[in-house]
């Protein structure tokens, strides 16, 4: 006589399939899945907010890009200077 697990396998069903239902089995697997999404988006906001600042002070190339092309916006040229 085979056990149960034995029997499972060789009927291609999983044991959790038969014990539980396809539904259950499921609803198991997204709550899983939602936890570890939920606990990696709090592990990558610990990490962030623990992650020092920092500004480059020689980096004015960008910062004047950015002002330019925010002055131009306000003043309605909203493709630049085209």
């Amino acid at each position: 006589m085979q056990n149960s697990f034995a029997r499972y396998l060789e009927n291609g069903e999983s044991y959790m399939t038969k014990t539980m239902g396809m539904k259950q089995v499921k609803k198991v697997a997204l709550f899983i899945f939602y936890a570890i999404i939920l606990w990696l988006t709090i592990y990558r906001i610990v990490i962030q907010a623990n992650y020092p600042y920092y500004f480059l002070v020689d980096a004015g190339a960008d910062d004047q890009l950015m002002v330019y092309e925010t002055s131009s916006i306000l003043q309605g040229n909203w493709l630049s200077s085209l």
